[in-house]
């Protein structure tokens, strides 16, 4: 099967579309999209001041970047965007030089220009959305279970408080918000001094 997988061949727009339409194809292309942009992130971040197993987990941060950026119609592989491997790796590189100190290399510089102002603002706000949203999931840990899938189904899906309480398994929307409520109150005690995650609370008003 992975034979197969590496011969398969998709363009840009058959990969947008899988991926928007969520059919069958689209963990074919994600297959794809590993075997040919993985080793190139790879190579990057190890003669980067890299490891492989940075590599990998830079690599999961970019595909997820990357789907969401598709999902959300950000990124549609119009004329005047980059390409999908243009895009990959542009998320890649920008995740990588993020945890290093302030020293762009040559490499990186060139890859921004490949891309245009406004894709690269794009990029920097969805990476930086990934990066609160994992920080405040890991907040949520301390929360215990219930309050951790409330609280994800409210900021992190966007779920109205009627749908939380089916997802529940509870009857009783009224009761529900008053526990979203504590729930709540109590992750901003968690982060009242943490300024990079509170905007991720104040995006979404109260139900």
């Amino acid at each position: 099967m992975n034979l197969f997988f590496s011969k398969r061949k998709y363009t840009d727009k058959k990969i947008i579309k899988a991926l928007l339409d969520g059919n069958s194809e689209q963990n074919k292309c994600l297959y794809f999209l590993y075997k040919k942009q993985f080793p190139i992130t790879s190579r990057y971040i190890t003669q980067n001041n890299g490891t492989t197993e940075e590599a990998k987990e830079v690599f999961h941060a970019t595909m997820t970047i990357f789907y969401e950026q598709v999902k959300n119609k950000q990124f549609e592989a119009k004329e005047h965007e980059p390409t999908v491997a243009n895009l990959i790796q542009m998320i890649a590189q920008t995740i990588w030089h993020s945890k290093l100190p302030a020293t762009p290399t040559a490499n990186s510089n060139n890859n921004h220009k490949k891309m245009n102002k406004s894709t690269f603002k794009k990029v920097q706000i969805a990476i930086e959305q990934y990066e609160q949203t994992n920080m405040l999931l890991g907040i949520l840990d301390g929360l215990g279970e219930d309050c951790k899938k409330i609280l994800t189904y409210y900021f992190y899906k966007g779920w109205s408080i009627p749908m939380i309480t089916r997802a529940m398994g509870s009857k009783n929307p009224h009761n529900m918000r008053n526990k979203k409520s504590k729930c709540h109150q109590r992750l901003k005690d968690l982060i009242k001094n943490n300024s990079s995650i509170r905007p991720l609370l104040d995006v979404r008003q109260e139900i």
